[in-house]
């Protein structure tokens, strides 16, 4: 199967159903990224292969931040579109 090659411009909520909030980053975060809250309470991206993190997904960015300590929007819980090329 083909990696999924998700473009970060157009992620965005699927419907109104979907829960959407906000955090400050940890860290640069790409639209389209799933994300944990760290031991700081900032939003990080979630590595699959990391133990410590399962469980702890909070949702998926809907934005992007280029640096620590900025606001992301994030689903959670909810559908997202997520582009791809």
């Amino acid at each position: 199967m083909a990696d999924l090659n998700v473009t970060t411009n157009g992620v965005i909520a699927a419907n109104s159903n979907t829960v959407v909030a906000t955090g400050y980053s940890a860290a640069a975060i790409n639209a389209g990224q799933v994300l944990y809250l760290n031991s700081s309470q900032q939003l990080a991206t979630a590595a699959a292969h990391s133990s410590s993190q399962a469980g702890t997904g909070v949702g998926v960015a809907l934005n992007r931040a280029l640096t620590a300590t900025e606001l992301v929007t994030y689903a959670s819980p909810g559908d997202v579109v997520l582009p791809t090329r």
